[in-house]
């Protein structure tokens, strides 16, 4: 319970628009990394594209090493890995973009939760009770003291949102 105090103060008009701040830098440096990283590979791969298409045409001058068909060959799979990049530069691209426009909804969301939290501090110690069962699977405690929680649901469900890591369609399933 101490926890749970730490880590939603007393004084929710001052710790919400730190907490959100933080949350927001956070998961938008962890975006920007990917973007960044992402944009590094493809300029990489589109330097080595043009490295590749300047010894095709040596090798058509003869002025090459290599034979033409090994280059061909490396140029179609650098091809490949080119449209690979960019389509995932472009998916980090709206990502960001997407985490940008959803700082308003975020505000509100924690805005909700902290004052589910202040409910909390003020409900009676049967209705806690009642709250903490619906929401804890199993507490878990090992021999060395260490304290692990099963909830019955995660976050983004809590929140009414669709987890990321759910592909199927259910009209599709029989």
């Amino acid at each position: 319970m101490g926890k749970v105090k730490v880590a939603m103060p007393r004084n929710q008009n001052e710790a919400s628009p730190k907490m959100l701040e933080l949350a927001n830098k956070r998961t938008r440096s962890v975006i920007q990394d990917a973007y960044d990283k992402a944009e590094a590979e493809y300029e990489s791969l589109y330097r080595k594209m043009g490295l590749l298409e300047e010894e095709a045409a040596k090798a058509l001058d003869g002025n090459s090493k290599l034979d033409i068909d090994t280059i061909s060959s490396m140029i179609s799979k650098c091809r490949a890995q080119l449209e690979g990049s960019k389509a995932y530069l472009a998916d980090m691209r709206k990502k960001l973009e997407m985490e940008e426009a959803s700082k308003d909804g975020q505000a509100e969301k924690l805005k909700q939760i902290l004052s589910w939290a202040d409910m909390f501090d003020q409900a009676n110690i049967s209705t806690k009770h009642m709250i903490l069962a619906k929401l804890i699977e199993r507490i878990d405690i090992s021999a060395n003291g260490q304290i692990q929680i099963k909830f019955r649901l995660t976050a983004k469900e809590y929140l009414g949102e669709q987890p990321d890591d759910v592909t199927c369609n259910p009209e599709k399933v029989s």
